[in-house]
Formats: structure tokens, C-alpha cells, sequence
């Protein structure tokens, strides 16, 4: 269409271009000549359209050439009747050096005294028996060979129509067809009235009728409305009608009606707009000039006849399929070069994700578009794009390849492939499987993975070129335990890879290596149940272990410190079993290690502390409750701040009532701890194993802050105590000794303590 425009202003913008004017004429019966009409205005834009009898149009022509010489005047006659009707316009228009263009059916201009030397004219004949010929084939792939036909011919006419005549024939000698014209149907006007009526009656006495071939729009529209009236919807849904011109099929009610129809395909256009270019770029006068100048001896250009069809998708995929070979990949743009693949892929799901193992289960869409000259086809016949099964035409032989799933448990959903006119495949394919990735978890439960889905083309660099310029996309939500998957910053990446299938076609294999497309997907595992669950519950079993080292009088009480210790360590090993990931060294590993570590300490130094106990069986707890009393005397002598932070400092770092070991653990261990979990929030901080940089990393978490507290607890609470000069006491039998020496009696000391 853009074509037409361009050359209607180039015709516009030739100074001697000549005046065109066109006789389409008016036909009640015929409203293939009105669309011929507005088909004509659009693309010529002419000075004037006539559509009146023959004999107003001559007197039309003559008042326009007695203002305007001939020589710059162009009239194109396009009509579907006779063109003799208007022998006496055209033969007035040559006399006066008209340029005469006529496009018919069978269009001549016999009877008139032509010269070619002389006068202008050119001649577009259409054979109609061409649309004949493709409403048959339509008709033959829609019933098979060797179907029965018993037919009802409709004429718009007194005569025979080759239109209607020719179909019978093909359908016989090329769908081995059986042909039984068992009725006509003429209506001499080519009247829709006439054409109901009769073909009403016949289908009433003879419902047996499978086929009903008509001339013309008009005749088929009198057969539909004929239908309507006397056939049942089922029994009208098997008829075969075919009509000729251009019905439009949108205004009848076919309901599953299967139709063919020939008409005045768009060629003539382009034609017309050939010769008229010619003649005004090149000054042409006269016929003989013009056949010169298109280097032919003839004086017409024969068009063949097209066709529509109300099944058109259904036509214009037979006849793409019929000779064509999936097995043969199709040629490139640019001959020798390999076929440009372009790939994608969509709603990518990573359903699980096992990382000792090193793999994740993803399902997606590959979508991929190539241009197949082969499947080329004119929209005008069919609007595209066509739905043709993905097994129907040639597509890559797509592969994962890193996956070790098998072929066969790969393939989820094909959906038919999406057919351009130009020939632009687009396939799409719903695939799932494993996918091996190298996943480092020596940050585990803080570990993040960098994965691919490696798409190979399943053919060598010489014969296919991948191009990820599809889109890659990822679907909402992400395995139990992981954050949702993202992008990779890189994109996805095109590389070469070793061709897959040499082992099982050897030497067949053309040359090259195979080319891939690396969809690269950002893993991350969503550490907080990790965390909540152990990390922190090991915590707590470490504080609670330490909290022995507070207790000043365990048999009072009914507890047994080296039973808490105990408890604890069996607590924390079945917990570190529990959270096991990977036989490999991780972070979490390193934790337990450290909060063991502690533990066991904290049940060596339980024993060592119950030794100190053991010297003073008698006399060991009047001493300890004299001294509680004698410093708490003291503190009530001072103020009430001093003796909350006195009471406090006492009871948490202890005094010289403490035995030096729980001193120890209180003052030293506890710190020192607490000061090591700080450092498991940033260790390590650099290489493989580094945590730093994930979204659950404990520095700034709950593990941080918890440490953080409690040692801010410490420090504060010891400024505290320097603030109001209360220092660090020391303990043990020594300390007993030099406070009570007036008062009791130490016991004796055991050999060595």
C-alpha cells in the first residue's frame, strides 16, 4: 500500500503527468464493483469517477474534452461486465489522444479500429479460470480425495460461466473426485432475489445437494439466504459453497459453512500503477511506444484471477505444509551464514534448590524466533500470523547443558509455533529439569549462589547463531528457605561450547563448536529460620552454661553445675547435627565449633571450681553468709545509689566471697566470648567463605546486637563501679582467710591448694 502512495506522489510531482479520471460503473446487483470503486478513489485519487450507463458517460467524456485537450487526460475502465458496453467512450477517447487503461474479465477491444501508432491504450485481462482452479483446491483439501459432489451450479447469466464450468473439472482430474451436476440456477441479472428463489426450491426437493458452486457475490448471498430457509443448521454446516469476486464473509451467516471464493486479487493495482508511471515519466504517446519501451510485442498484461477463503488460515497453512521438509533447517538470510536464532527465556521457576548436591530444579518458557523463507505466505489472503504445530515445521533442537535430566522428562508444553508472512517462526516451549551448578556453601546458612541454565542449540556455529535478545525473566517466589532469585547483573551471556552431539553422529557432525546462551540466576539463602533455630538457641546455651559460674551455693539450691554444663554440651551437639547441610567446613560449623569450644571449658572449669569447695565442707558457708552480711552492713551505710550499683557489682563480678575460678569465667571467659561472637559476625571477611555483603549477615543482625548488649552491660557496669571507687575483689580460701582471721578459725588449708 505504501508503494501506491509513494508512486501516487511521484505521479502527482511530474509536471506532464496527465489527468486521471476512472469509469467504474454503478451496478445494483454488484457490490464487487462498489468495493472496486473505493479501491480505485483510495489509491488514485482521481479527478473524476464515473459510474453511470454507458450513454452518460459519453456524454460526461465529451464535455471534459472539449476543456481539456486529450493528450493530458488518463481513464481507467475497470468493470466486470463487457467492455464493448462502452466501445463508443473508448473509441471517442483514443480519437482524441487519450491514454485508455481497461481492466476486466475477458476485457478486448474488438470492434474498434485500433492503431498502435497512433493511439494509446493498454489492456489488463484476468482469467478468471485461475480463481476457479484455487476455489477447487480448497474445496479438495477440505472433503479429501475421492469425495462425491453433488452440485448445484449457480449463474449469474443465461450463459455458462468459466468461473462456475472450471471447477468441476480440476476437482476430477486432481482430487479424483466424483462431479454430479444435478441442478441449475440462472438468474439474467445477476439478481440476489432470483438466485434465493430458485435455489430455495431446489434444495427443498433435493436435500441430497453437497455442493454448490455460484458465479458471483450476489449469486452466493441468494444461496445463503436460500439456505437459511430450508436447510437445517447441521445439514448446512456440511455443504461445500464456493462464490466468486469478493464476498465478504463477516456479513453471512456461514455457521461452519465451508467456503471458497475467487476475486479480483490486488496485482492489477501494481499493474496499473506500472503503466501509468511509464507513460508520464517517459512522455509515451502511443501504444507502440509504450510496448517498446516494456520491450514486448503485446498491447495487455494477463492477471491471474486470486482467491479468498472463508477457512483462509486453514488454505494458506496447507499450502505452506504441503512440499515442505521439518528435517531441512532453513536458509539463512544471507545464504552461506548461519540461520540467526533469537532466544529468550520467560517465567523462569526455581522450584527447589540442594546445595550439596550442587543443583537446582527450575521449570521455564524458551521462546525463539527464526525467519523460514519457506513459510512465507500473502497476508491479503490470510491475516497473520498462522498456528501451526510445533512438529509441522523445522525448530532448533534446544538443549540444557548443564542438566542431567532425561530428554524425554524435559519437555512440559509445546505450543504451536506462531507463523509470520514474512516467514518469522516464534516457538515456544515450557521445559523443567536439574540443573547442576558449582555452589560454594562454606558460608552456609549466609551463602549466596551465581547459577546458570546453559541453553545449547543442539547444532554447530556453522549452521546456527544464538541471539538472547528475547527477554530473560523470573517468575515471583523461590523455594522454602531462599529469597526470591534475581538476575544476574551480567545478562545473559552467548559463548561457544564443545558440541554435545559428536558421539552420536561422528563424522556426520558439521564442523564447529556449538553455540550457547549462559542465563545466569543470583541465589540466596534466606538465613533467618537458620539463625532463630540454632545460631541464636546456641547462644543461649552458652549463657546458660556460663550461668553456673553465678550460682555461690549450688547445694542449697538442688542443683548441680556440672550436671547444667553437661546438659548443655549433649543440647548442642545434637543441635549441630540437626543443622548439618554439607559435609564441608562452613560458617555455621565454625560457630558450633567456638560455642563447643566454650562449653567444654565451661564444664572443665565447673569441676576445677567444685575442688575449691571441697577444703571447707564445715565451716565454708557460715564464712561465705558472715562475709555476705558484713559487706552488706557496710553498703547500707552509704547511699542508695552507691548500694543498688555495690549490690550489683558484687553479684554479677563477684568478690572476695567468689572462688577464683567462677571470678574468672565472670570477669574474663564471659568477655572473652562475647567478643569472639562479634568476630564470627564478620569472619571471614574476605574470600570464598565470606559472609560480608549477604542480606542475613550477623553483622547488624540479632547475633551482633545480642553480644554487643551484653558487653556494653559489662562496660557499663564496671564504669560504674570505678565511678563510686568500688573495685575488683579478689577470692578463694585466702581471701577467707584474711577477712575472718579475728572471728574463726581458718580451716587448714590442704596440702598444695
Amino acid at each position: 500500500m505504501m508503494l501506491f502512495h509513494l508512486a501516487i506522489a511521484a505521479v502527482l510531482a511530474t509536471a506532464a503527468a496527465r489527468s486521471v479520471f476512472g469509469i467504474v460503473p454503478l451496478i445494483p446487483t454488484s457490490s464487487f464493483l462498489d468495493e472496486q470503486r473505493e479501491i480505485f478513489r483510495a489509491e488514485f485519487q482521481p479527478v473524476e469517477v464515473f459510474t453511470g450507463l454507458p450513454d452518460e458517460t459519453y456524454a460526461a467524456l465529451v464535455d471534459i474534452l472539449a476543456v481539456t485537450p486529450g493528450e493530458d487526460i488518463l481513464v481507467a475502465i475497470v468493470t466486470a461486465g463487457p467492455i464493448s458496453w462502452y466501445a463508443a467512450s473508448l473509441e471517442l477517447l483514443l480519437d482524441a489522444g487519450a491514454a485508455v487503461l481497461t481492466v476486466g474479465q475477458r476485457v478486448a477491444f474488438s470492434g474498434l479500429e485500433l492503431n498502435a501508432s497512433r493511439q494509446l491504450w493498454w489492456d489488463f485481462d484476468i482469467i478468471e479460470e485461475t480463481s476457479a482452479e484455487l476455489i477447487a483446491a480448497e474445496v479438495c483439501r477440505q472433503t479429501g480425495p475421492g469425495f462425491k459432489h453433488s452440485v448445484m451450479n449457480v449463474y449469474g447469466a443465461e450463459v455458462f460461466d468459466r468461473r462456475v464450468d472450471a471447477i468441476g473439472p480440476w476437482l476430477e482430474a486432481n482430487c479424483d473426485a466424483e462431479v454430479v451436476t444435478k441442478h441449475v440456477v440462472r438468474s439474467p441479472t445477476w439478481d440476489v432475489a432470483v438466485a434465493r428463489s430458485e435455489a430455495a426450491k431446489l434444495l427443498s426437493v433435493d436435500p441430497a445437494i453437497t455442493t454448490i458452486f455460484s458465479c458471483n457475490n450476489e449469486m452466493l448471498r441468494g444461496v445463503f439466504a436460500a439456505v437459511n430457509e430450508r436447510i437445517s443448521p447441521q445439514k448446512a454446516g456440511k455443504l461445500f459453497v464456493t462464490g466468486y469476486n469478493a464476498p465478504d464473509f463477516d456479513d453471512i451467516q456461514t455457521e461452519g459453512w465451508v467456503l471458497a471464493a475467487g476475486a479480483l486479487g490486488s496485482e492489477y493495482l501494481r499493474s496499473l500503477w506500472t503503466i501509468m508511471n511509464v507513460i508520464d515519466d517517459e512522455h509515451i504517446a502511443t501504444t507502440a511506444e509504450l510496448s517498446a519501451s516494456l520491450k514486448t510485442e503485446r498491447t495487455s498484461t494477463t492477471l491471474e484471477g486470486t482467491a479468498r477463503y472463508f477457512d483462509a488460515r486453514g488454505y494458506t497453512k496447507s499450502v505452506l505444509l504441503r512440499a515442505y521438509d521439518v528435517d531441512v533447517r532453513p536458509p539463512s538470510r544471507g545464504g552461506e551464514a548461519p540461520l540467526v536464532v533469537n532466544v529468550g527465556l520467560r517465567s523462569v521457576v526455581v522450584d527447589e534448590i540442594d546445595t550439596a548436591k550442587g543443583e537446582f530444579t527450575a521449570t521455564m518458557w524458551i521462546e525463539a524466533a527464526w525467519h523460514d523463507p519457506r513459510l512465507t505466505y500473502d497476508e491479503t489472503i490470510a491475516p497473520g500470523p498462522l498456528r501451526v504445530g510445533a512438529d509441522e515445521v523445522w525448530t532448533p533442537s534446544f538443549h540444557a547443558a548443564n542438566t542431567m535430566t532425561p530428554e524425554e522428562l524435559q519437555l512440559i508444553k509445546r505450543l504451536p509455533v506462531s507463523v509470520a508472512s514474512d516467514g518469522t517462526v516464534v516457538a515456544r516451549w515450557r521445559v523443567g529439569g536439574e540443573f547442576l551448578c558449582e555452589m560454594n556453601i562454606r558460608s552456609y546458612p549466609y551463602d549466596g549462589h551465581t547459577c546458570a541454565i546453559e541453553l545449547a542449540a543442539g547444532a554447530t556455529t556453522d549452521e546456527v547463531a544464538l541471539v538472547a535478545d528475547l527477554g530473560f525473566e523470573v517468575a515471583d517466589g523461590g523455594p522454602e528457605g531462599w529469597y526470591q532469585p534475581k538476575l544476574s547483573a551480567r545478562g545473559p551471556r552467548p559463548y561457544v561450547g564443545a558440541w554435545s552431539d559428536v558421539d552420536r553422529c561422528g563424522d556426520a557432525c558439521a564442523g564447529g563448536d556449538e553455540p550457547r546462551v549462559s542465563y545466569e540466576i543470583r541465589l540466596e539463602r534466606a538465613a533467618e529460620y537458620i539463625e532463630r533455630s540454632f545460631v541464636l538457641v546456641g547462644w543461649a546455651f552458652n549463657i546458660i552454661a556460663f550461668g553456673a559460674f553465678w550460682m555461690d551455693d549450688v547445694r542449697s539450691h538442688g542443683m548441680d553445675r556440672g550436671g547444667l554444663s553437661l546438659a548443655g554440651i549433649v543440647a548442642s551437639s545434637f543441635m549441630l547435627y540437626e543443622a548439618k547441610e554439607t559435609e564441608e567446613y562452613t560458617w555455621l560449623d565454625s560457630y558450633f565449633s567456638v560455642m563447643l569450644t566454650f562449653q567444654f571449658l565451661s564444664f572443665v572449669l565447673v569441676v576445677v571450681s567444685s575442688r575449691w569447695e571441697r577444703y571447707d565442707e564445715d565451716g565454708g558457708a557460715l564464712k561465705l553468709q558472715t562475709l555476705r552480711r558484713t559487706r552488706t552492713t557496710r553498703s547500707l551505710e552509704l547511699s542508695p545509689a552507691y548500694r543498688r550499683v555495690f549490690w550489683l557489682h558484687r553479684h554479677f563480678f563477684g568478690g572476695a566471697d567468689v572462688p577464683p575460678v567462677d571470678l574468672a569465667v565472670r570477669r574474663g571467659l564471659v568477655p572473652l566470648f562475647l567478643l569472639l561472637q562479634m568476630g564470627l559476625c564478620y569472619y571471614p571477611f574476605r574470600g570464598p567463605g565470606a559472609i560480608v555483603g549477604h542480606r542475613d549477615a550477623p553483622l547488624g543482625g540479632s547475633l551482633f546486637f545480642l553480644n554487643v548488649g551484653c558487653l556494653v552491660w559489662y562496660a557499663g557496669l564496671a564504669g560504674a563501679g570505678v565511678a563510686f571507687g568500688i573495685g575488683f575483689e579478689g577470692g578463694g580460701p585466702s581471701a577467707f582467710r584474711l577477712s575472718f582471721s579475728k572471728s574463726l578459725s581458718p580451716p587448714a588449708t590442704p596440702g598444695g591448694a
